[in-house]
């Protein structure tokens, strides 16, 4: 938005008269073309970002997509193409522009396309951000809402005035003054917009900083330390946004954490609920936090007519309601509880969250995962209650609506990882194409830094393979069979094999390890078999493959990285 906002300011300057009797003929033509283009794109941008800032509110747990953040670009830059190829084949040469400036002509239809941007963007963005504020009025994220408020407001101000003006000027002689009145206030719509952002603290402070710090008598070459004023201003504010919706994410990780807390102490029994229904109970409550919120939780069950599957599954692993409200407590989540939430984006949809006791975490699931996780739950949580099993474990599953947001689907789950202080980690699929995290070898494993989760074939480069006792591998090998085996029956796919080493300096404790098959709940669906297909042609050994073949090649790939000792 600040970018095609700029380059509609620079077309200003074709006002000057030398500047716009150079500029006769066809380059005025070309150059009112673009500013038209320019002009519609900064309106999409305007009303795109208002409609992320809502569709954060509503979904704050919303994965990062890069394909989302593709199509918002490629609508706003793309839909107003048809504009700038109509003003150039049936605009004029030497036009009578309806400003000074090179626009449009003052008789050219085209122009009332203008008036779309009145009729459409002005209401549709101003409704969205009202819409929103009333939403996060009282929250912690209010302030930074109105931030982004003014923005809006201060670009419709300026060109609401212009809009009217063009359209008007089709059919009535507009007044000089309010001629005047709409050029002065588009003219300066940049600096209006600019003006806005300042209003944010962060936004004034970085530019007041910039203004005001002495600059070194000689610049390094090629250094990043020189950033120019518009490039440090563009910095922050990204970096705004950024922190707007990291601060809605933290937030509505409190609330929920907050709620399940509360869910937890509060109920007594099932029966006690609001309703049960279906394989779920619905337990409705109201608590205060920065202001009075609604919650409406459904906890599910395979069977809701007896005791919580769950419940028998956290007994089995000495887990009580009581220790998950110790890892949940806000008092110990509040500190750096930003820092603990996961929101990668890429190809996958989830949010994390790491309780501060790193036993336990949050995961968000899609509605297919939802559906095919209650499907497989009695099969599931059969298993792991009587069974051995490397499947990371569910300990409880809900559906939570806070207020009038969307509701979300969250599992609470543990933490595979939970008793590794720095742990080298693995995630391994049995696949070759597009496995590597980094382009690095190291000599040495401890050498590798821990920050980073390495992929397969980092692991051959690297690892290569791991030694351990031989019973303790064909024990290893008969559960990951057994596990797969399950998955495979419920046609799942892309599941992986978490490995964590843990390298301890006391020489008696060696080398601890810790295995887990995370990522379970891929159904090899359209959208796979449509990977399938695409991937191909990067050759064999691509990660999307049906459940059969992935099974197998999963299982081989797991039984080689075991080295059995021989003693």
């Amino acid at each position: 938005q600040c970018l095609t906002q700029s380059i509609v300011d620079l077309h200003w300057f074709t006002s000057i008269p030398w500047v716009k009797e150079s500029l006769k003929g066809v380059p005025c033509l070309l150059i009112g073309a673009l500013s038209c283009y320019f002009y519609f794109a900064s309106w999409n941008y305007t009303l795109a970002l208002s409609l992320e800032v809502f569709s954060m509110i509503r979904n704050p747990f919303r994965a990062n997509s890069k394909f989302r953040n593709t199509l918002c670009h490629a609508l706003c830059l793309g839909v107003p193409v048809p504009v700038f190829v109509l003003l150039m084949v049936y605009g004029e040469i030497d036009q009578n522009s309806v400003k000074p400036a090179c626009y449009l002509a003052t008789d050219l239809i085209i122009g009332l396309l203008i008036w779309f941007l009145l009729v459409v963007h002005v209401p549709v963005s101003l409704l969205v951000v009202a819409y929103s504020i009333w939403k996060v009025w009282g929250q912690s994220v209010s302030s930074e809402m109105i931030y982004h408020a003014l923005v809006v407001l201060g670009f419709n101000i300026s060109w609401i005035p212009f809009s009217i003006w063009n359209g008007l000027s089709y059919f009535y002689q507009v007044p000089d003054w309010f001629i005047n009145t709409a050029l002065v206030l588009a003219c300066s719509s940049g600096f209006t917009a600019f003006c806005a952002r300042l209003i944010e603290p962060s936004m004034h402070r970085q530019l007041f900083g910039f203004i005001c710090r002495k600059q070194p008598k000689k610049l390094v070459e090629d250094s990043f330390e020189s950033l120019s004023l518009f490039e440090n201003f563009l910095e922050e504010e990204a970096g705004f946004y950024n922190k707007f919706f990291e601060k809605l994410v933290s937030s509505n990780v409190f609330n929920t954490l907050y709620g399940l807390t509360f869910l937890l102490r509060n109920k007594k029994s099932q029966e006690e609920c609001t309703s049960a229904e279906g394989n779920f109970a619905l337990w409705s409550f109201k608590v205060f936090v920065e202001k009075k919120l609604h919650f409406r939780v459904k906890e599910y069950y395979p069977d809701p007519s007896k005791d919580s599957e769950f419940q028998r599954l956290r007994a089995t692993l000495g887990l009580s309601d009581l220790n998950l409200i110790e890892s949940l407590n806000i008092e110990s989540n509040a500190k750096d509880l930003d820092h603990r939430s996961k929101n990668p984006g890429g190809r996958g949809e989830s949010f994390f969250y790491f309780t501060a006791d790193n036993k336990y975490i949050l995961k968000t699931l899609t509605s297919e995962e939802m559906k095919l996780l209650k499907w497989m739950l009695p099969v599931y949580l059969n298993r792991l209650s009587y069974k051995k099993s490397f499947l990371a474990k569910i300990l409880a599953l809900y559906s939570i609506k806070i207020n009038s947001c969307s509701s979300f689907y969250v599992m609470l789950m543990e933490n595979i990882l939970s008793k590794a202080k720095s742990p080298l980690v693995f995630d391994l699929k049995g696949s070759s194409v597009d496995r590597q995290a980094t382009q690095e070898s190291f000599g040495d494993l401890e050498d590798m830094p821990r920050e980073v989760v390495y992929k397969d074939t980092d692991f051959i480069n690297n690892a290569g393979t791991l030694e351990l006792p031989q019973k303790e591998v064909q024990a290893i090998l008969k559960v990951v069979t057994e596990d797969t085996l399950m998955l495979q029956s419920f046609g799942i796919m892309d599941y992986s094999f978490l490995v964590g080493i843990e390298f301890c300096q006391d020489l008696l404790k060696g080398t601890t390890y810790y295995f887990g098959i995370i990522d379970y709940l891929q159904k090899y669906n359209s959208g796979k078999k449509l990977e399938t297909t695409f991937k191909k042609l990067k050759g064999p050994g691509i990660s999307s493959v049906p459940p059969i073949p992935y099974r197998e090649r999963f299982l081989t790939f797991v039984k080689d990285i075991f080295k059995p000792k021989l003693n």
